[in-house]
């Protein structure tokens, strides 16, 4: 049976769900997840993560030192974005070399950072964004094989002008 009615159902926010697996190299790892189109503000930013350090990371520098949320990616991974929020958290891995963490990094947004960036334009540093950033010791910058992201999952709720 067909519904007759002619009101009009508006919704106002939409959930972005995002999850990766993979290699983590160097100290920092960046996680830019993609703005629905009209989206307005950036309102909930929920992380799980979930990584198995290399055998060859000494146990001493097997910690995931902080999660913030950036406006911008530097280009360098030495580099550090000109305005970052974090939570330091100074986790270490447990006896298997494994860390689980989640996080509700509401706190750190800045609500109106919902531009939006293509990987392949010329310059993704433009600061209206929202990045993640993962941070391990710098010890590991030059490390090749930090260890293996098991999974980095982002749930993201935006305001976005009304979708019929």
């Amino acid at each position: 049976m067909k519904s007759k009615s002619t009101k009009s159902q508006f919704y106002r926010y939409t959930l972005r769900t995002a999850g990766s697996v993979g290699s983590f190299c160097a100290s920092r790892v960046y996680i830019y997840i993609v703005p629905p189109q009209g989206a307005i503000s950036i309102e909930n930013l929920f992380l799980h993560f979930r990584m198995v350090f290399d055998s060859a990371v000494t146990s001493d520098l097997r910690v995931i030192e902080s999660i913030g949320v950036a406006n911008e990616r530097p280009l360098l991974y030495t580099g550090t974005p000109s305005e970052l929020k974090k939570f330091d958290l100074n986790q270490a891995a447990d006896g298997n070399r494994r860390v689980d963490i989640k996080l509700d990094l509401t706190t750190l947004l800045n609500k109106d950072n919902v531009g939006f960036t293509s990987l392949l334009s010329a310059d993704y540093t433009i600061g209206d964004q929202t990045h993640i950033q993962i941070k391990v010791p710098d010890q590991l910058l030059n490390t090749v094989a930090v260890g293996t992201i098991e999974l980095c999952k982002v749930d993201a709720i935006f305001t976005t002008s009304e979708i019929r």
